[in-house]
């Protein structure tokens, strides 16, 4: 039987599971709103809210496929 590896690459500053599921300038515009938010809240009282910042913004630029 086949084991799949996992396979990271850095990405604009980022670890990220390659090859990707989505276009570069996606994958760029939520890795750096991600940095933004985990910058201004903290990870383990506020991950959920980080979660609703992300998808709110990807949601309002991408809509309806991201």
């Amino acid at each position: 039987m086949e084991q799949k590896t996992q396979k990271w690459k850095p990405f604009k500053g980022a670890k990220v599971d390659w090859p990707a599921d989505m276009p570069d300038d996606m994958l760029e515009e939520a890795i750096t709103v991600s940095k933004k938010a985990l910058e201004e809240h903290d990870f383990e009282s506020e991950g959920v809210q980080i979660a609703q910042i992300v998808k709110q913004h990807m949601d309002e630029k991408f809509q309806p496929y991201w």
